[in-house]
């Protein structure tokens, strides 16, 4: 069985999640230009249109981010066989409703054009273990944009107020980092703190957590333990700071880690094992194997061509992925036409 990949972060080092790079539980997945596959699966969306030979019951859309950031066209969904949302509120005869399978950003740098330059696969971060030498971190920007962003803030300014010096904060406006990992591998206990509170969302926040053997207090997805054991997180809510200080001191106190590793250590394989988007895939497509077959000429058309202005923009993408640089040289020059008018 083949399927075709495709997403709306080309550049991001998917196949670094797949054991040999391509393959998973039997499924090959393909990342490039071929064209004789027997699934398309789009993550999040795509750019440009994009045609191919496949059954039309045998695409799947895959929506990433959660409805207060983003709600995809119904007709952009409708072009699908299958629908992989955590959210209930799109109408599709399709519909899977579970956790998308976020990507892990554990152990990974970018370039300045947000490329990874350097990563670890699967199977090194299945092996890696480091001391845990430290107590408690958490990550958190000093971003105010959105209501969940001055929520966040404030919650983690009431923790530091409280800890000190025993909670470590990594972000931007606080304590720099060039990986992720430094804020948490290191560290006995972390804080996961998600953006959005949903049922069936949580992100990799979380995962990598897990991924790196440490302990988290969780605010997020509200059946969490739908997903992982009772006892492998600690749920937390930054409405109310002072419960949650509480607990998290409590914690700390008891050494809950110390008891908790069989529960941590199973979560852990559960991210690497059942909550990988490609073996998620992989149970989807050889459950369907029987929907049908029957190859066609199909073109799935990017989102923007359901929206204002949409046909433009595709026009605008398709010259920039031909010509690098195209859309900022024409922003320019309107730009420095709108300086002579004024």
């Amino acid at each position: 069985m083949k399927v075709k990949f495709l997403s709306s972060s080309p550049q991001w080092p998917w196949r670094r999640q797949l054991p040999d790079g391509k393959s998973l539980h039997g499924v090959e997945f393909l990342f490039g230009d071929e064209t004789d596959f027997d699934w398309l699966v789009i993550y999040d969306g795509i750019q440009v249109p994009y045609s191919c030979k496949v059954s039309p019951a045998r695409t799947i859309i895959v929506t990433g981010e959660p409805p207060n950031v983003k709600i995809h066209a119904q007709k952009f969904i409708d072009q699908f066989g299958v629908l992989l949302t955590p959210h209930n509120l799109y109408k599709h005869k399709g519909k899977i409703v579970t956790n998308t399978a976020l990507p892990w950003l554990l152990d990974a740098s970018y370039g300045a054009d947000g490329v990874a330059r350097e990563f670890l696969d699967i199977a090194q971060l299945q092996e890696k273990s480091v001391p845990k030498t430290k107590m408690l971190s958490v990550i958190c920007s000093n971003k105010t944009t959105t209501p969940e962003h001055r929520l966040r803030l404030a919650f983690v300014e009431k923790l530091k107020e409280h800890f000190g010096d025993r909670l470590d904060v990594y972000g931007r406006g606080f304590r720099d980092m060039e990986d992720k990992g430094e804020a948490i591998w290191p560290y006995r206990y972390h804080i996961a703190l998600e953006n959005s509170v949903y049922d069936h969302y949580w992100t990799e926040k979380l995962s990598d957590t897990f991924i790196a053997r440490c302990c988290p207090f969780y605010a997020g997805c509200k059946n969490i333990f739908d997903y992982f054991p009772q006892n492998s997180l600690m749920p937390i809510s930054m409405t109310d700071p002072p419960a949650a200080i509480e607990l998290i001191e409590k914690a700390l106190q008891d050494d809950v880690a110390a008891n908790a590793q069989e529960a941590l250590v199973g979560a852990r394989e559960k991210v690497f094992e059942d909550y990988n988007i490609f073996a998620v895939l992989a149970k989807i497509v050889k459950e369907r194997g029987a929907a049908d077959s029957a190859k066609q000429d199909i073109t799935i058309l990017p989102e923007a061509t359901f929206q204002k202005n949409g046909f433009t923009r595709i026009i605008l993408n398709g010259v920039e992925k031909a010509l690098p640089g195209f859309k900022a040289a024409v922003k320019n020059i309107i730009t420095q036409k709108l300086k002579k008018r004024i």
